[in-house]
């Protein structure tokens, strides 16, 4: 039974099902055991709808109309879009051990003055690869208080581990 939630284990390495923390002196295994909210949701309802936006998740999803042609980038820029929309890790990756030294997921950084189509792009690139798109509302989670904004963080990248989504801050 112990195995079950063992940090090696899928459930807890897919945030499935996990043991609750127990106050010092009480048995390890007197825990409560906690289901995550989506494997109830997908039990009982055969879906996981998205996430409301909230303080628990401050982030709202956002989708587009729009096409390609709608969008004015010059030709490099262009091209290095398609190279990010084109990137997807191959059975190989995992084959070759790439998996253990590189983080999942792609990271890129959008800069330019307002109006110049960030938000278009990443609409885009969700539209195109089918892949959600959740823009991330960052003064929820900036905080004053030392270490809260960090908290934050990690709540909202854990609510993301294990999805195909598109944070875009």
């Amino acid at each position: 039974m112990q195995q079950l939630f063992s940090t090696d284990h899928r459930f807890y390495q897919k945030n499935i099902l996990q043991l609750e923390a127990v106050p010092p002196g009480e048995p390890v295994m007197s825990g409560r055991i906690v289901l995550d909210p989506e494997v109830v949701e997908m039990l009982t309802l055969g879906k996981v709808n998205k996430p409301r936006f909230s303080t628990d998740f401050p982030a709202e999803y956002i989708q587009t109309g729009m096409e390609w042609d709608d969008l004015v980038l010059s030709t490099g820029t262009l091209r290095q879009i398609r190279e990010i929309e084109s990137w997807a890790p191959s059975p190989l990756f995992k084959d070759w051990g790439m998996d253990r030294r590189m983080k999942p997921g792609y990271r890129v950084l959008f800069h330019g003055p307002p109006g110049t189509g960030k938000t278009l792009t990443a609409t885009l690139l969700g539209k195109s690869t089918n892949r959600d798109v959740f823009k991330i509302d960052l003064s929820m989670v900036v905080s004053k208080y030392i270490g809260e904004t960090e908290k934050n963080l990690a709540r909202l990248f854990d609510k993301a581990q294990n999805k195909d989504w598109i944070l875009f801050l």
